[in-house]
């Protein structure tokens, strides 16, 4: 503290700041900034807890324990859990989303090559999934399905019946990988979205993917493949210049 404060000339002078005499020697330099602690972070996540939503304010949380290296990123997580849980408790349990949380954040910081335990962060259930069977109603899902599956044409049906009884295992010998071709406007993701709604009905999981985001809007919560399993999307030069041209 002598390089720092000048001029005193005693050590309870040196133990003071602000007019006041601090117990230690060490809060004192901590009162004048003088240790490296996290409260610069912490006050970076408490500001960007008033206005940004979780998954980004998970994220933040993810990028100060990759670049910043704080002290401490168990008592960051611990003070600032209830914000980072915030969205994940809407639909499930406290235990459950802080489980959720927890794989969230080790999504990014698998992409750093880091992990929870190299940072002294708590491991998260081994099983997880961003799509809990707890998060649907199946009754709701049920009855939606039996009424999308009324309104099916025969053609529908009969694929509809097909890939039903491949799910319920009524005949073992029985394809379990189907291909639906159609032309657009045909009902294809009305059929799908039959399917979708069944299947969550009978309480299994279903993750509808589609390789683009227009497609994976229009099916029953559906996601990209980029979203759903971070594929990385190959921009192509040659192929975006030939496409400008046609314009």
């Amino acid at each position: 503290m002598l390089f720092h404060v000048p001029g005193v000339k005693s050590f309870e002078e040196l133990r003071s700041y602000d007019s006041i005499t601090i117990d230690s020697f060490k809060e004192a330099c901590r009162a004048r900034n003088l240790l490296e602690d996290d409260g610069e972070w912490r006050n970076c996540l408490r500001e960007a807890s008033i206005f940004q939503m979780p998954a980004k304010l998970r994220q933040m949380f993810s990028f100060i324990c990759v670049f910043c290296n704080p002290t401490s990123p168990l008592e960051l997580w611990v003070e600032f859990k209830s914000y980072l849980c915030e969205d994940f408790v809407l639909d499930t349990s406290v235990q459950k989303s802080v489980n959720l949380a927890l794989h969230n954040i080790a999504d990014h910081l698998h992409a750093h090559n880091m992990t929870h335990t190299s940072i002294g962060l708590p491991e998260p259930a081994t099983s997880h999934s961003y799509i809990n069977i707890d998060f649907y109603d199946l009754e709701t899902d049920r009855k939606e399905g039996e009424r999308l599956m009324a309104m099916l044409n025969p053609e529908q049906r009969a694929i509809f019946d097909a890939i039903m009884n491949a799910i319920r295992g009524v005949d073992e010998a029985s394809t379990k990988t189907f291909s639906v071709n159609a032309f657009t406007g045909s009902g294809k993701i009305f059929l799908f979205n039959a399917l979708i709604r069944s299947v969550r009905g009978l309480g299994e999981i279903v993750v509808p993917i589609a390789s683009t985001r227009i497609a994976a809007i229009i099916l029953e919560r559906g996601k990209t493949a980029h979203s759903r399993f971070k594929l990385p999307i190959l921009l192509v030069a040659f192929v975006i210049t030939q496409k400008m041209e046609e314009f």
